[in-house]
């Protein structure tokens, strides 16, 4: 069956590369998102009078306030020269009104001999908000630092024991005090301060480029500044500490100094559950068209088996994956490159770190196995032809 199978294996067409020059961001987002856009690895990038980190992969990512209005204004100048702007409209939202009773009257009305305290910590937070790392562990799809009820929601108007106050900078999640609270994503702590007077217990962990994660009002804190965290990793508890009505935690974002939405965030993770998620190290081929079918699945087998053989005899360790899902996301390192795959018998190279960013697709259909595996042997691969036989 296998031999049956191999002869009837071949490519299509030419290797077709990725586009190098190809700039990729949404026509349209909505207020409070975290945008994640694509560029030509070593792109210059500018958005509201920033220069933007670009990863080895070409990615970059900046957040849309509460209250911005589009269109937006991303510059792209690549690494030949040639320049791109690109007009992002924005989606307004509906903001509604929050009334919270109960709360601490000194901290809705604080005493003048507070002040300085206040403003001091407001600048330890705005000064562990301005770090620019390189990590791209944004990259990550988070995830729920805390299970609960959503008790309070981002941007909307809050109105503190009858006084008006400044929108919600994040969401609040209902649970019991000392509930362990997990890292949405990996990222570096920032600051770790245990009461501070609005925001009490105090956590910040950044993520790279500028995003950050911020978590209020804890009961205790289990890292400290400098750590570095990984995802699911518990980094604090539950508390009702600085200004709360009662046990919970608040979850905000942010880019820099812009407040996003951690559901918007939430929901790019629900995305990308949806497609396959492949963690590169090394050489990989990625197969789509698994779908079950024995005799699909026996091609694709056979395929991947030349292949690393051809590539062992050159001392290049090959590994595969094969996926259904017609959208993949390769991981190296936390940065990722998100690829279209065809709706039908395909493959992906891709050699992580010799080849940052760039994926050569196959289109696998009847024909010659052995004459696939050389053209992409040598043409990705890079070296002498593989034997004739075997």
């Amino acid at each position: 069956m296998s031999l049956l199978f191999a002869a009837l294996l071949a490519v299509a067409a030419a290797p077709v590369p990725a586009d190098p020059q190809r700039v990729v961001f949404p026509d349209s987002v909505s207020q409070g998102a975290m945008v994640i856009g694509k560029v030509p690895p070593g792109s210059e990038v500018r958005h509201a009078g920033r220069m933007l980190r670009v990863t080895g992969y070409g990615s970059v990512v900046f957040g849309v306030g509460r209250d911005a209005a589009g269109p937006l204004q991303v510059s792209v100048t690549r690494p030949d020269g040639s320049r791109q702007t690109l007009a992002i409209a924005v989606e307004a939202r509906d903001w509604p009104v929050e009334k919270v009773s109960g709360v601490p009257p000194r901290t809705v009305s604080p005493p003048p001999e507070v002040a300085a305290r206040i403003a001091r910590e407001a600048a330890q937070v705005g000064a562990a908000r301005r770090a620019d790392d390189a990590r791209a562990d944004f990259a990550q799809p988070f995830q729920w630092p805390v299970a609960g009820r959503i008790s309070g929601r981002f941007g909307n108007q809050r109105i503190y024991n009858g006084n008006p106050g400044s929108p919600h900078s994040g969401m609040d999640i209902a649970a019991p005090a000392g509930t362990p609270v997990k890292a949405p994503a990996a990222g570096v702590v920032t600051l770790a301060a245990p009461d501070f007077y609005i925001t009490g217990g105090t956590l910040i962990i950044d993520h790279g480029h500028g995003i950050s994660s911020n978590f209020l009002h804890l009961s205790g804190i289990d890292v400290k500044l400098g750590d570095r965290v990984e995802q699911g990793q518990v980094v604090a508890r539950v508390g009702a500490t600085g200004r709360a009505t009662g046990p919970h935690l608040h979850w905000g974002m942010n880019w820099f100094d812009v407040r996003i939405d951690p559901l918007l965030v939430l929901e790019r993770a629900k995305l990308a559950a949806r497609s396959a998620v492949v963690t590169l190290d090394g050489p990989h081929l990625v197969l789509q068209g698994a779908t079950g079918d024995p005799d699909r699945m026996q091609v694709l087998s056979d395929f991947a088996l030349r292949l690393r053989r051809c590539l062992e005899q050159r001392g290049v360790a090959l590994a595969t994956t094969m996926v259904n899902q017609p959208v993949i996301v390769l991981s190296e390192g936390g940065q990722e490159l998100e690829l279209v795959m065809p709706d039908r018998l395909g493959a992906y190279a891709f050699w992580p770190g010799r080849k940052p960013g760039e994926a050569m697709l196959y289109t696998i259909i009847r024909g010659k196995t052995q004459s696939s595996v050389q053209e992409l042997a040598q043409s990705y691969f890079e070296g002498p032809p593989c034997p004739t036989a075997g």
